[in-house]
């Protein structure tokens, strides 16, 4: 559980490339009863914040920061980093991004979330590239499935599994299933791009409520790790 106050992140969309280039959307909620009070009695924050630091926990670069009028649900800060370390399957460098709400100089909430600077293309009848650079994809299928325990996973297990891969000197893994948190975060840090999917087996294909729902957690789960 966990107790937040009435306007809050609920979740921010990094999308960082590898030429410093940074979009962020944050995901505003908001819970003043507008049925019922006046305007001029709701209490409405007016900006968001963001500042990068490296995982050690140095500033990189200054901070920046958009208005916003009143209670929307997105807001979109951009900024252009320099002088920033790029993600790879060699060099995994990471970095976490603070994000404040903020009400004048009142810090309203606050959360942290690590990401890495990487640019990811396919380019069709050519290749995948990471940061511009054609890569080998030398990957393997997993499934987080163990004999003791089924379908919970240790996090000792997941990153067992994901130092295995590594040493077998595999840069990507392929799962239909999602992957634990634990297992992301060690492809983060090792330096293991991952591939997941929705899986179907129905004809016509799962195009269905349920399965828009399923594909929506399955983006907003993993979009921040620079691995996915």
């Amino acid at each position: 559980l966990e107790v937040l106050p009435k306007h809050f992140i609920h979740r921010v969309a990094i999308d960082a490339r590898a030429d410093g280039q940074l979009v962020i959307d944050a995901f505003l909620q908001h819970h003043d009863d507008i049925k019922t009070k006046n305007l001029s009695e709701l209490d409405f924050v007016d900006a968001v914040e963001a500042q990068v630091f490296t995982i050690e926990g140095t500033a990189v670069g200054q901070g920046f920061r958009t208005s916003i009028p009143g209670p929307v649900n997105r807001a979109r800060l951009e900024a252009q980093m320099g002088n920033i370390a790029t993600w790879t399957p060699e060099s995994p460098n990471l970095y976490q991004l603070r994000t404040r709400l903020m009400k004048g100089d009142e810090i309203v909430h606050e959360r942290i979330d690590t990401f890495g600077f990487r640019t990811i293309e396919l380019r069709p009848g050519d290749g995948l590239y990471l940061n511009g650079v054609r890569i080998l994809v030398k990957g393997v299928n997993r499934n987080g499935l163990l004999a003791d325990t089924a379908r919970a996973i240790d996090p000792k297990e997941a990153w067992n599994d994901a130092r295995l891969i590594k040493a077998m000197n595999a840069n990507l893994v392929r799962s239909h299933l999602p992957p634990t948190k634990a297992f992301m975060e060690a492809c983060d840090q090792l330096g293991l791009l991952f591939m997941t999917e929705l899986t179907t087996w129905q004809r016509p294909a799962m195009d269905t409520p349920v399965a828009r729902n399923l594909a929506y957690d399955l983006v907003t789960t993993y979009h921040n790790h620079p691995s996915y």
